[in-house]
């Protein structure tokens, strides 16, 4: 996005209240080194602006909804200030436009009690569809592309039979020959090819089948075999290749970052670009989908696997015992399928593997 003034989506304000999570209350809590001001810069995320005021940056909505400082919560703007102030004994944050109401400089109370004049702005341009909750540039391939497939929905997919001039590849621009469309109205489809499994972490059964994306086509001539032009691909296309259709083409401006109603418990089983040590905004697949409860938004703690160690206090031989998990970072999930579903490492205060633990978060 390139625009002169970028619209920032905010649905949060601060007050301590108490919150329904997973059946429980807990108290929203203020970050320890929290603020008192934070002026909005462009590229900012709701995930970013939230943790710099809160230990728990997705509970904002919780304690949005409390808050008649913000008239429409829905939009804020580079340029405005966020910034905590008290109400009725309870601390509230509150937002308004640097220029203020009247085009008045803006005084804040800064640390220690000092004041800090904030100079006016002029916004210009027309306004921009609002920034997303999680950073779009990293999790836009994996909404518009389908990444997980089941074994039945690859064997009843068309198929790739052949490709113009007697060719054994295709690439951008060629024209492929597909069987099986069986008076398929749609005309635009992803070519996919099988990847590799994703199992189960405790029982490795197959979840589904990694989606190699090929390329996108449309139908030139319906018929058997039908005839389509591969407008664009990232690998060639093989014969055997299958049709299926795209990707969701959505965005995050509609989820709100929320923790499970109940209490879930899954493993990661993969980190996509094959890294070995997985860090914050790596995008993990986890073996629990949307027939598991979870959905886009869900907010999971992250735990690290732990080792076994042997206790010689109790007796000479020793007694094996597992150590505790410990809590090593956070992922919002962005997409679910059926059995996986994609999240995105918000927090990571230690390097985080495949197999470690996810879960609903606990209450502190």
């Amino acid at each position: 996005m390139k625009p002169k003034s970028i619209g920032v989506a905010i649905l949060f304000a601060l007050t301590i209240i108490s919150v329904a999570v997973a059946g429980q209350k807990s108290e929203v809590v203020l970050a320890p080194d929290h603020p008192d001001q934070y002026v909005v810069k462009k590229g900012d995320t709701l995930w970013d602006i939230a943790e710099t005021f809160l230990r728990d940056p997705w509970r904002w909505k919780d304690i949005w909804e409390g808050n008649s400082h913000i008239n429409n919560p829905h939009l804020i703007y580079p340029g405005d200030v966020v910034y905590l102030s008290e109400k009725n004994g309870r601390p509230v944050l509150s937002m308004r436009d640097r220029s203020g109401d009247n085009g008045t400089n803006l005084s804040a109370d800064g640390p220690e009690g000092s004041r800090v004049k904030v100079t006016p702005t002029i916004r210009q341009g027309k306004l921009s569809t609002p920034i997303p909750t999680i950073p779009m540039s990293i999790i836009r391939p994996f909404l518009s592309k389908p990444r997980v497939v089941d074994n039945d929905t690859l064997d009843d997919a068309p198929y790739v039979v052949s490709f113009q001039d007697g060719r054994l590849l295709g690439g951008t621009d060629s024209i492929v020959y597909v069987r099986g469309l069986n008076g398929e109205k749609n005309t635009d489809f992803d070519i996919v090819r099988k990847g590799k499994p994703y199992r189960h972490h405790e029982t490795g059964k197959v979840l589904g089948y990694e989606a190699l994306y090929v390329g996108k086509s449309q139908l030139l001539k319906n018929g058997d075999p039908a005839t389509f032009h591969l407008l664009s691909s990232e690998r060639d296309a093989r014969i055997g290749d299958r049709l299926i259709h795209g990707g969701m083409e959505k965005g995050l401006f509609g989820i709100h970052p929320h923790v499970p109603e109940t209490d879930l418990r899954g493993s990661i089983i993969n980190v996509i670009d094959g890294v070995t040590q997985i860090g914050r905004h790596n995008v993990v697949v986890i073996d629990m989908g949307s027939k598991d409860g979870i959905e886009a938004g869900h907010v999971l703690s992250i735990f690290q696997s732990s080792d076994t160690v042997r206790d010689r206090i109790v007796n000479e031989a020793g007694e094996w015992i597992k150590l505790p998990e410990e809590k090593a970072g956070i992922l919002m999930v962005f997409r679910s399928f059926d059995k996986v579903s994609f999240g995105l490492v918000m927090d990571a205060t230690r390097a985080l593997h495949v197999t470690d633990t996810v879960r609903t978060p606990p209450l502190y």
